[in-house]
C-alpha cells in the first residue's frame, strides 16, 4: 500500500458519501482490467467525474466545514489558480511534498501529492460559428498552459496565443473553464475529458451510463464499462521529482531558505540545462531512428508483399489477409515515428489505412480532421523511391494504374485516395447517426 493509493480511497469515499458518480481512469483502469494490482511506481492517479459531479465536489471540498475537518486537504483547479495547467483539478494533501522539475514552477500553488480529478463533458457537433470559435479558443488556451515549446515552429503560435489570453485576463480564462464544465448534459451523448498531461480523450455515447466493479489491491472501485484501447502514458518515479509523505512543501521551502537556496532559481537553471540536453538527445536519437527505419523499411516491404502474394484472397474479409495488413499497419505506425513510412504498393497501403480507420471508429473516435491529418502525415514520410517498382516487391502486388507513373504522380494519387477514404468514413458515420 502506498500513500497516494490511500489518498485515492479517501477521495472516492467523499464521492460515495455524497452520491457523486465517479470512475477510476488511466493507468489504474488498465490495471483493473488486467491483473488488479497497483504498480507502486505509477505517479498518476486519476478519478473521472461528470461536470455536474465536479461542481458538487467543488462545493463540498471548498466548504468551511470540510476545511475544519480536513486542514491538510484542498482542491486546486483553474478556478483557484490562474496558472493551473489544464481543464482538470487536483485533490492535494498539503502536508506532503511533490516537487517535479518537469513542471513549470508556477503551475501548482500546492506542491503536494495529489489525485487528478478529470472532468467529463459532452461533445456535440455544432454549426454555430460562436460554438466552434469557443472550442477553437479552448484548444489554443490549453496549448498555452503547457511549458513553452523548444522548437521555433511551435513556439511562435504558442507565444501569440499566450499573449492574446494574457490580454483577456483571468476572468476570461475562468469563464472558458466554467463553460467546459457546464458542457455536461447526459450520458446519452458523446463525451470527452482532458487528461492531466494536456491530451484530450473522446468517447461514444452511453459509456458512463453504467459502471463495472473491479478490484485494485483488494479494494473495489467503479470503472467505465469498457476499457479504452488507447494506451495511457505512465509517469514513473524518477530523479526529476522530490517527494515526501512526511514533509510539506512549506517546510521544504523553509529548509531551502535556511540554507540560502533560492528554489525558483535552482528550478530555472535545472530546467534550462535539461532543455538543452533534451534538444541534443532528440536530434541524436532522431538520426539513429531514421537510419534504422531505412534498414527495416526495406525488410518490411519485402516480407509484407511476399506474404500478401501468398494470400488466396486479397480482401480484408479474409482472416489471413487481414492479419497481414494489421501487422503491416503496426509497422507503419512504428517506423513513421522513426522518420520513414514503409510504403509497399497502393492497394496494400490503402488497405492498411482502412484498418486504421476501423480501429479509430471502434476505439479512439478521433474527429475526421484529426484522422485526415494523421493519414497525410504518414504519407509525407514515404520516400519518393518507395513509389517506384522494385524487385524487392513481387510484380503481382502492383496494379495497372501504378505502372508507368512517376513518384510525384503516385504520391498525388495516394493523397487523393486517402482523402476519399476519410470522406467515406464521414458518410458512413452520418448514415449510422441518422438511424438513431
Amino acid at each position: 500500500m502506498n500513500y497516494k493509493f490511500e489518498l485515492l480511497q479517501e477521495l472516492c469515499d467523499i464521492c460515495k458519501e455524497n452520491d457523486i458518480k465517479y470512475f477510476l481512469y488511466g493507468t489504474l483502469m488498465q490495471a483493473a482490467y488486467t491483473d488488479g494490482v497497483v504498480n507502486p511506481k505509477w505517479d498518476s492517479y486519476d478519478v473521472a467525474v461528470t461536470g455536474e459531479g465536479f461542481l458538487k465536489l467543488q462545493q463540498i471540498l471548498s466548504s468551511d466545514s470540510f476545511a475544519a475537518e480536513h486542514p491538510d486537504r484542498v482542491m486546486e483547479s483553474p478556478l483557484t489558480n490562474p496558472n493551473f495547467p489544464g481543464f482538470y483539478a487536483n485533490y492535494v494533501a498539503t502536508d506532503t511534498l511533490y516537487f517535479d522539475f518537469r513542471d513549470d514552477f508556477r503551475w501548482f500553488r500546492y506542491k503536494g501529492m495529489a489525485i487528478h480529478i478529470l472532468i467529463i463533458a459532452n461533445r456535440k457537433k455544432s454549426k454555430s460559428k460562436v460554438a466552434r470559435a469557443r472550442n477553437y479558443l479552448r484548444r489554443k488556451y490549453l496549448m498555452t498552459l503547457r511549458t513553452r515549446p523548444v522548437r521555433l515552429k511551435k513556439r511562435i503560435p504558442y507565444d501569440f496565443f499566450h499573449f492574446l489570453f494574457s490580454l483577456r485576463g483571468e476572468a476570461f480564462r475562468k469563464k472558458m473553464f466554467r463553460d467546459y464544465v457546464a458542457g455536461w448534459r447526459s450520458v446519452s451523448e458523446p463525451s470527452e475529458l482532458y487528461l492531466a498531461d494536456g491530451r484530450r480523450a473522446s468517447f461514444k455515447k452511453d459509456l458512463w451510463e453504467k459502471d463495472v466493479k473491479k478490484t485494485l489491491d483488494d479494494v473495489t472501485f467503479p470503472f467505465p464499462q469498457i476499457c479504452m484501447r488507447k494506451i495511457v502514458k505512465k509517469r514513473f518515479y524518477d530523479l526529476n521529482v522530490i517527494r515526501s509523505e512526511m514533509l510539506s512543501y512549506d517546510e521544504f521551502l523553509k529548509m531551502c531558505r535556511e540554507q540560502n537556496i533560492d528554489l525558483e532559481e535552482v528550478y530555472r537553471d535545472r530546467r534550462k540545462n535539461r532543455d538543452a540536453m533534451v534538444v541534443g538527445l532528440r536530434q541524436g536519437r532522431k538520426d539513429k531512428r531514421y537510419y534504422n527505419a531505412a534498414f527495416y523499411g526495406t525488410a518490411i516491404r519485402r516480407d509484407i508483399s511476399r506474404r500478401v502474394e501468398q494470400c488466396e484472397s486479397k480482401s480484408l474479409e479474409s482472416p489471413e489477409y487481414f492479419e497481414v495488413i494489421e501487422e503491416y499497419l503496426g509497422d507503419i505506425q512504428k517506423q513513421y515515428k522513426n522518420g520513414i513510412t514503409p510504403y509497399v504498393t497502393m492497394g496494400i497501403y490503402l488497405d492498411a489505412m482502412r484498418v486504421f480507420l476501423k480501429n479509430n471508429e471502434e476505439g479512439y473516435h478521433s474527429r475526421s480532421k484529426i484522422v485526415r491529418d494523421i493519414l497525410l502525415q504518414y504519407a509525407e514520410k514515404i520516400p519518393d523511391h518507395y513509389f517506384l517498382q522494385t524487385p524487392v516487391i513481387p510484380e503481382s502486388c502492383y496494379s495497372e494504374e501504378e505502372t508507368g507513373k512517376s513518384a510525384a504522380e503516385l504520391r498525388e494519387l495516394l493523397v487523393s485516395r486517402l482523402n476519399e477514404l476519410v470522406e467515406e468514413m464521414e458518410e458512413d458515420k452520418e448514415d449510422n447517426e441518422s438511424q438513431y
